[in-house]
């Protein structure tokens, strides 16, 4: 009975366990108005709306998968956890949400691309 044990604390101890890698996503808040970016291990314990860091076809054009809530996002918001992953560009992450006015940033993000022919966005580094 003992080596039994010994060979199932063995077991248990030497097999690999899994290991959910970081990755970038977005966050639409409930009220559909502020988009959070984050970088981490979390994505499935949000309950709100959850965009995977991937590029999808809108008429006939490839964007964000945010790129669906560009109609009601005011706000853009770059979580702390952000400055791991360190993006230096966001070339097209906010093509036409023209209802954007401020941009909550922890980053070093050095082009906002499409971002910037919006007359009135507010940056702000946190």
């Amino acid at each position: 009975m003992m080596k039994k044990t010994l060979l199932l604390l063995l077991v248990v101890l030497l097999t690999p366990k899994a290991v959910t890698a970081q990755e970038i996503y977005a966050v639409l808040s409930s009220d559909e108005t502020t988009l959070t970016f984050y970088y981490d291990t979390k994505k499935d314990s949000h309950m709100e709306t959850v965009y995977d860091f991937e590029y999808v076809e809108f008429d006939g054009l490839t964007y964000p998968q945010w790129y669906a809530s560009r109609e009601t996002v005011t706000t853009a918001v770059f979580h702390e956890s952000m400055k791991v992953a360190r993006p230096t560009e966001t070339w097209s992450w906010f093509h036409y949400f023209e209802k954007l006015k401020s941009i909550l940033d922890t980053n070093e993000v050095e082009d906002y691309g499409m971002v910037c022919r919006f007359s009135g966005i507010h940056f702000k580094n946190l």
